[in-house]
């Protein structure tokens, strides 16, 4: 038969982990945690900083450096917008754009993925898997969104993407 004081402490340990589990459990859970910060596991960058979203930004290029820029364009804006400009740069390096269609529609509330029609053709000796380079999208609307973009290799999950030379 248990004793008072076993009981007594057993409770005791009951009420500790009981007081301790919100404590414990509460350590992620403020406005900053990692956990509620918006993370998509992907070869691409991502800029939610205006109302255009882009989303798994990346270029996928061939051994001759023609490349393709792929990824998602969030218009969370009320009004249709365009991207009407691409520049890519890097040290030392020209890289030739090209937006067939020279612009690329943007309806208010939809999604555009980049590797369809239209789409945003790439040449340059800078364009080799591995290698980064800044990418700036200019919109009708004024925004402009300019990130670090990778570039991937046109082989493995990237080797449908279709790479054409720039036309203009």
């Amino acid at each position: 038969m248990p004793h008072a004081t076993d009981r007594l402490r057993r409770s005791v340990v009951v009420v500790a982990a009981a007081a301790a589990l919100p404590v414990l459990s509460a350590c992620a859970s403020n406005f900053g945690s990692p956990v509620l910060q918006p993370y998509t596991p992907s070869v691409g960058v991502n800029d939610r900083d205006t109302d255009i979203d882009a989303l798994d930004v990346f270029i996928v290029a061939n051994e001759s450096g023609a490349g393709t820029l792929v990824g998602a364009i969030v218009n969370q804006a009320d009004e249709e917008d365009s991207l009407v400009g691409v520049t890519v740069t890097e040290k030392d390096a020209e890289i030739t754009v090209a937006i067939a269609g020279d612009s690329a529609e943007l309806p208010a509330g939809e999604l555009v993925q980049l590797a369809d029609e239209p789409s945003v053709s790439l040449t340059g000796d800078a364009l080799t898997p591995g290698a980064f380079v800044e990418v700036s999208l200019d919109f009708q609307n004024g925004d402009t969104i300019t990130f670090e973009v990778p570039v991937v290799a046109n082989d493995g999950h990237y080797a449908d993407v279709e790479v054409a030379e720039p036309t203009e």
